[in-house]
């Protein structure tokens, strides 16, 4: 298949399927909620604070 061959009907299919993928696969479900208090236990630590924000993978805490 050449990419220059293909019909604008065929480019607005796959960007329809490659943005839904990208966007079901950057929202990944956190059971933290901003706002709410949480003791969190790592194996090398335990931390006690609430939740600030979300950057990411991480959490940001406030009152810890």
């Amino acid at each position: 298949m050449n990419l220059n061959d293909l019909t604008l009907g065929q480019i607005k299919e796959l960007q329809a399927i490659f943005s839904n993928t990208a966007s079901i696969s950057s929202e990944k479900p956190c059971p933290f909620e901003v706002g709410e208090k949480y003791l969190i236990r790592t194996v090398t630590f335990t931390l006690t604070g609430q939740v600030k924000s979300k950057v990411g993978d991480f959490l940001v805490l406030e009152q810890a």
